[in-house]
């Protein structure tokens, strides 16, 4: 019989930690140059990076002699991959026919929470790292926090009181005896319950924060996974899930922005309030059990089971590219242009040397001038006259002699505008993302075209950024569908506007794969959207209408995506009173089937209602039984 997988213990997580640490110590020292690169546009060699902070903690950015281009271009790939929220959409792979159906609460659901969660800062800081580092990570979970406050003593003895009188009266009625006070008083409530938060949370992860096996290629194939984690002491015992707390030492880093101001120097007496602990949560997937511990202690302060019952870990990878399939790190764009920006810095310490250089150097015969003549012809003064007497025939005008000065040549200069240029193929920025010159005199449609190869360049990192949300809301689904107990509004967006709605756990039946709607996160140029938005309204409207469909979704599309608001928008003038119809009869007798009532009044019919979904609200069903918003004008035309 084979042997069943046993978790890891205590001494051998600490083992796997301390080499994981030991490992990624040339990887955090490179992450922490290329920081160096991307905030200033001066690389920092690998020797000089410590773990308190970078080599430029000493020197300020006005002494650096660098033009740094490594900035502005990747801000831009940044704020085009991540510039608007992104748009959830529910695709149901487990639950029958109503999956279908809450399939649009689910997307509700995630709408909801990322926004409550404020996800898309998380995500432009993932993306960041993406560009910079190579990786980018986040961590999403479920937050439960209950506080409690003692009762006024009026109100216990009022409860106590009441609790008494309605034993006095049950023990008449059962003919018994009366229970004692100090059993009764298990009855009353001693203390205020407050839910502060019951909802998931989303957060980011630093890159320096998060250790893997050394053989670990992906994520989801990881046999564990630890966090460090730096919190103050007193939060650590105040934490009611932990355990041993009272064994922890204060060996945190406050951070490595006050380390960097010195705030390591062991002479410094520091108040306790900055006393913090370093501690991990390790995740051990083949096992499915949570440690939480610190280094060097023999108990753990929290060993269990992992406390949700999906089987992914609670960490989102947004990767770049990468070179090959067994290594879990990516790279970033930054390492590809590195040596262009070292280039760069290179001519322009030269063009500033020779500025330094720009005055005239002077030949004399020495002993020629004393030195009152010698400090006048040196001296800023304007107008200065030295008096000398010709010796051996030498006049004035050839006492001193200016050397000629060699100037730079001319490719120096020409240098910086290749190396930049270099720079944005190597990114695959354009011109006009650049804002370079002719970007302000395309047409509209000229303006599309190139913003579509400039998506086609950019199209692997949307496609990275995209991944990373919809793992974000598969994670959240998941989440609700296991905590969310009590019901929590939620406003339901249809064709016909919206409403509230209680949703539970019991709602989101069925299992949905949660994708992001391709083209949802990126920036859209303004030339651009005006332009499809015309196209759309010349073309697609109507060939709505020649096939038989309602434009009106079309049209309240175009108009929301210009920016206003197509309730506003887009009036209907009011009906004519319709004439009154005689009641309805039997289809034997000649009267309309409820069936067709249904479709003439815009509602489904009877037997078009899906299975299971009269187990739904009635008013979610209403929101529910709208069609979606169709695709963005891009995506229709592209």
């Amino acid at each position: 019989m084979a042997e069943k997988v046993r978790p890891y213990e205590l001494d051998e997580i600490q083992e796997l930690i301390d080499d994981a640490k030991m490992r990624y110590r040339w990887r955090h020292s490179w992450f922490r140059s290329l920081e160096a690169l991307y905030r200033t546009g001066k690389s920092m060699p690998l020797g000089e990076s410590t773990v308190a902070g970078t080599v430029f903690e000493r020197l300020h950015p006005a002494d650096l002699e660098t033009i740094n281009m490594v900035l502005p271009h990747l801000n831009i790939i940044m704020a085009s991959v991540v510039a608007r929220d992104p748009k959830p959409v529910a695709v149901p792979y487990q639950g029958g026919e109503q999956a279908e159906v809450t399939a649009k609460v689910a997307e509700a659901v995630a709408q909801y929470y990322w926004m409550r969660t404020n996800a898309t800062s998380v995500l432009r800081d993932m993306a960041q790292d993406m560009v910079v580092l190579g990786n980018g990570f986040c961590k999403i979970g479920w937050r439960h926090q209950v506080e409690e406050t003692p009762r006024a003593v009026e109100d216990v003895e009022r409860d106590l009181q009441g609790v008494m009188a309605a034993e006095v009266g049950l023990a008449a009625t059962e003919q018994r005896p009366m229970e004692e006070v100090s059993k009764l008083v298990e009855f009353v409530a001693l203390t205020d319950r407050r839910v502060e938060a019951d909802e998931p949370f989303v957060e980011y992860v630093s890159p320096y924060d998060i250790y893997f096996p050394h053989n670990a290629r992906r994520l989801e194939e990881t046999r564990w996974v630890a966090q460090r984690i730096v919190l103050p002491i007193d939060e650590i015992k105040a934490n009611k899930t932990l355990k041993n707390t009272d064994k922890v030492i204060a060996d945190g880093l406050i951070d490595n922005k006050e380390l960097d101001n010195w705030r390591s120097d062991s002479s410094i007496l520091e108040p306790a309030i900055y006393e913090t602990a370093t501690i991990y949560e390790f995740y051990d997937m083949r096992t499915r059990t949570l440690t939480v511990m610190q280094l060097g202690l023999d108990k753990p302060l929290y060993r269990g089971d992992i406390p949700y019952s999906h089987r992914h870990a609670p960490f989102i990878h947004m990767r770049n590219f990468s070179d090959g399939g067994n290594e879990i790190w990516s790279f970033g764009d930054l390492e590809n242009i590195a040596s262009l920006q070292e280039k760069m810095n290179e001519t322009f310490t030269e063009q500033v040397d020779n500025m330094r250089r720009a005055g005239n150097k002077y030949v004399t015969i020495k002993g020629l001038f004393d030195v009152e003549s010698r400090d006048r012809l040196e001296s800023d003064e304007p107008d200065v006259v030295v008096e000398m007497e010709p010796i051996n025939g030498i006049m004035p005008r050839d006492a001193i002699t200016a050397l000629p000065r060699a100037p730079l040549p001319a490719d120096i200069y020409g240098a910086q505008a290749k190396f930049e240029d270099a720079i944005r193929q190597v990114l695959g920025i354009n011109d006009f993302q650049a804002g370079g010159v002719g970007a302000d005199r395309m047409s509209a449609y000229a303006a599309a075209v190139v913003d579509g190869v400039a998506t086609l360049r950019a199209k692997d990192k949307q496609q990275s950024v995209e991944k990373a949300a919809s793992g974000i809301f598969n994670q959240i689904i998941r989440l609700c569908q296991e905590f969310l107990i009590e019901g929590r509004v939620i406003r339901l967006l249809g064709q016909n506007g919206g409403i509230w709605s209680d949703v539970d756990n019991e709602v989101l039946t069925g299992e949905f794969d949660m994708r992001v709607e391709g083209g949802s996160l990126s920036a859209v140029n303004p030339a651009t959207k005006q332009a499809r938005a015309i196209e759309m309204l010349s073309v697609i409207v109507p060939a709505l209408t020649s096939f038989g469909y309602d434009p009106e979704p079309a049209l309240r599309h175009v108009v929301r995506d210009l920016g206003y608001d197509p309730d506003q928008f887009l009036k209907k003038p009011e009906p004519a009173p319709a004439p009154e119809m005689p009641a309805a009869a039997g289809p034997e007798a000649g009267g309309i089937p409820p069936e067709m009532m249904a479709a003439l009044a815009g509602g489904p019919a009877p037997e078009a209602m899906p299975m299971g979904a009269e187990q739904l609200p009635p008013e979610l069903l209403a929101a529910l039984g709208t069609e979606q918003v169709p695709p963005t004008a891009g995506e229709a035309i592209i």
